[in-house]
C-alpha cells in the first residue's frame, strides 16, 4: 500500500468507493486541499464578478461551497461531487431552513447540470482525477455561459518530489503550467492566467503523510500523477518526523468564449452560436 499508482490504471470505481469509505472516517478536506482551495479562493478578490450561479467541482463535504455562498451571498451555489456519503456532510454545512448552497451528486464525464447555465465554476484540486483532463475542460466550458468564469487549480510536478522514495514513486506526470495553458486554450477558453505556488505541510511522521494521501486517493485510485516503482517496505513506526513536505499549486483563471465567437478543438474550428439566433423554418 506504499506504492503511488498511475491513475490510468484502475477504473474509476474503485476510487468512488474509496472516497465512500473516507466519509466514514472524517467530515474535512485533507489539509493541502483546504489550503489550495483557501489559494484558490483569495484570487476572486479584486474581481468585479456578479455570478448568479455558482458551480464547486469536486466540492466533497462543501467547505468551498460554503465559502462561495459568504462570497456571492445573492448567488445560486450548487456543489457537485460524485461521493454520496461526502454530500451528506456537505448538506450539513448549508444549513437546513434557509440554505446556502445546493448539493448534487455527479461527475465530469456526465453532469446533470444545464449546458450554458453557470456563471462562475470553481474546481479546486479535482482535475487529477480526470482520465482526461482535456474531457474535462470542455465539459467545464459547456457548462459556462458564454463569458462566464472558471477559477480551478491542481497539482504540480514538483508535489512530493522529496518524498518520492518514501512513497515508491517514480517521476511526475502531472500536469505543468504550461500543459494547463495549453489544455485551457485547446478547449476554447480566453484569456487565460495562470501562476504557480509551492504549499508546504508539516507531518510528525511518514504514516500521518499516507493517511493523508490515502484520503485524497492517492494510493488506492492512482490520482497522484507519479509513476509506480518496486514494492517498498512499509515505514517503520519508530521513524523520524518528516517535517515539511512540499506540495506544487497550480492556478488557473479563464473565461468561456463569448457567444458567436469561433472556437477551436482538436479536429479544427467549431462554431459556437447562440440558441436564439438560429433560424427554425416551419412546414407549411
Amino acid at each position: 500500500m506504499s506504492k503511488l499508482v498511475d491513475r490510468h490504471a484502475v477504473s474509476a470505481r474503485p476510487l468512488r468507493e474509496h472516497f465512500e469509505r473516507v466519509a466514514t472516517r472524517t467530515t474535512q478536506p485533507p489539509p493541502i486541499h483546504a489550503l489550495m482551495g483557501e489559494r484558490l479562493l483569495d484570487r476572486l478578490e479584486g474581481l468585479r464578478l456578479a455570478p448568479e450561479t455558482i458551480l464547486d467541482v469536486g466540492a466533497g463535504f462543501g467547505v468551498h461551497a460554503l465559502a462561495l455562498h459568504e462570497a456571492f451571498p445573492e448567488a445560486q451555489v450548487m456543489a457537485l461531487d460524485w461521493s454520496q456519503k461526502m454530500l451528506a456532510h456537505a448538506k450539513k454545512r448549508r444549513g437546513w431552513w434557509r440554505r446556502r448552497f445546493e448539493v448534487i451528486r455527479g461527475d465530469m464525464t456526465a453532469p446533470p447540470i444545464q449546458a450554458g447555465s453557470i456563471d462562475l465554476l470553481f474546481a479546486n484540486a479535482c482535475m487529477v482525477y480526470a482520465d482526461d483532463p482535456g474531457d474535462w475542460m470542455r465539459t467545464m466550458r459547456a457548462l459556462l455561459k458564454p463569458g462566464g468564469f472558471l477559477l480551478l487549480s491542481t497539482f504540480g510536478p514538483d508535489t512530493l518530489r522529496q518524498q518520492r522514495d518514501f512513497l515508491g514513486a517514480g517521476p511526475s506526470s502531472l500536469m505543468d503550467v504550461q500543459q494547463l495553458g495549453s489544455t485551457l486554450t485547446q478547449a476554447g477558453f480566453n484569456e487565460p492566467v495562470l501562476d504557480t505556488d509551492w504549499l508546504t505541510v508539516h507531518y510528525d511522521t511518514l504514516e500521518r503523510l499516507h493517511q493523508d494521501l490515502d484520503e485524497m486517493g492517492w494510493r488506492v485510485g492512482g490520482v497522484a500523477g507519479l509513476d509506480p516503482k518496486a514494492d517498498v517496505p512499509a515505514a517503520p513506526s519508530d521513524e523520524p518526523a518528516l517535517g515539511a513536505v512540499t506540495f506544487e499549486g497550480v492556478y488557473a483563471s479563464a473565461f468561456a468564449p463569448d457567444a458567436g465567437q469561433t472556437l477551436t478543438d482538436e479536429g479544427g474550428a467549431i462554431a459556437s452560436v447562440p440558441l436564439d439566433q438560429i433560424g427554425i423554418r416551419k412546414r407549411r
